[in-house]
């Protein structure tokens, strides 16, 4: 299983996922969710893929974690590249949008 590469939006998120458990429900929880979300991120590359529904305009992936969705791409040498990770009750299009132009994918 090879490391993904994560983009900044997606590094971003997880960091205030981590520190937004890590408030709520104790550093153990939040230690045990992010290491979830990371070991997915991990397996992305051999999961089946499910595309990005055409509505949000966006090529890509998307897999789900409890509450969020990661988004990701494949490079053209086959390297899982994880976009950004959105919580189920966000906008997901806009949102999805805004993280495309925080990385510079638009």
């Amino acid at each position: 299983m090879s490391q993904p590469r994560y983009l900044p939006a997606a590094l971003r998120v997880i960091g205030e996922i981590y520190d937004y458990s890590e408030d709520r429900f104790g550093e153990n929880q939040a230690d045990k969710y992010v290491q979830g979300l990371f070991a997915l991120c991990e397996a992305l590359a051999e999961r089946r893929r499910q595309p990005i529904p055409d509505e949000f305009e966006v090529e890509g992936y998307f897999a789900r974690y409890e509450k969020h969705f990661v988004y990701w791409r494949l490079s053209d040498q086959g390297e899982v590249i994880v976009v950004c990770i959105l919580h189920h009750r966000m906008d997901l299009s806009d949102r999805l949008l805004d993280a495309l132009v925080e990385n510079d994918l638009e």
